[in-house]
């Protein structure tokens, strides 16, 4: 019997890992002293602001981050890597490592469609997070609650590119039948990429509690709504009696 389009995908994602090709620890200098430092025992602000600003790629991807996390219609106006990142903090910069590997990744796909596909994705999921931010300041007013939003939001979204660089390396054609399942956010896939990426258990979970609509917790909740919103899917969300509706923000 066949294996599924969506089991052949997943497979395919954890093969190009072991080739090389995923979202792991990258060998790649400032990315890998950004990720080590983030999980040191006390991370050091200024090393990496110091790093980040040394690589232009991940200081737009911070900054570009930064931005979108904007409230209330301000205009965006430009930032230092130091601002950006005491906006989205430490959690934020994990997010923006994730984007920014994306973008070196799509290098590895020769389909000129599933680049566009992956462009349009990466907008998404920027437009996601800064909709899950959002909510969940509109919710409880906390920074913390926001930047772990946003964050399981972006990871949320690692499951669509990681589809898109399998369906390309299995020479799939990017066609309306196959992009029903490449495009679609999934948390097994998500997931998939994390547990490549030695991500750990707690974050994992929080991924799988995003299909859940069982599940309260705040952080949850609001990467929920912010793909729902965007996706069409939700027109409302409630936490603790306060009720946000999509035209507030859309």
């Amino acid at each position: 019997m066949r294996v599924s389009l969506y089991g052949e995908l997943l497979m395919e994602i954890r093969r190009l890992h072991v080739a090389g090709t995923s979202f792991g620890i990258s060998k790649k200098g400032n990315i890998k002293c950004v990720a080590e430092e983030l999980i040191s025992d006390s991370p050091s602000l200024p090393k990496i602001i110091n790093i980040i600003e040394s690589d232009p790629g991940l200081s737009v991807s911070v900054i570009k981050l930064a931005n979108c996390t904007i409230i209330n219609g301000a205009a965006a106006k430009k930032i230092t890597v130091k601002q950006a990142i005491i906006r989205i903090g430490f959690v934020g910069i994990d997010s923006a490592i994730k984007l920014h590997q994306a973008k070196m990744l799509k290098q590895s796909v020769a389909s000129k469609s599933w680049r566009d596909s992956m462009d349009k994705s990466l907008d998404k999921a920027l437009i996601a997070g800064a909709l899950s931010y959002k909510i969940a300041m509109m919710f409880t007013g906390k920074r913390a609650d926001a930047e772990l939003s946003l964050n399981l939001s972006i990871l949320y979204s690692l499951g669509i590119f990681a589809k898109i660089i399998a369906a390309d390396s299995l020479g799939y054609d990017n066609n309306a039948q196959n992009r029903k399942f490449v495009l679609e956010n999934s948390a097994v896939a998500a997931e998939a990429v994390l547990i490549t990426a030695s991500a750990s258990y707690e974050l994992i979970r929080f991924i799988e509690k995003i299909e859940s609509e069982c599940d309260q917790d705040i952080c949850v909740t609001s990467a929920r709504a912010g793909w729902g919103f965007l996706n069409g899917t939700m027109g409302k969300v409630a936490f603790n009696g306060v009720e946000i509706d999509k035209k507030r923000l859309m």
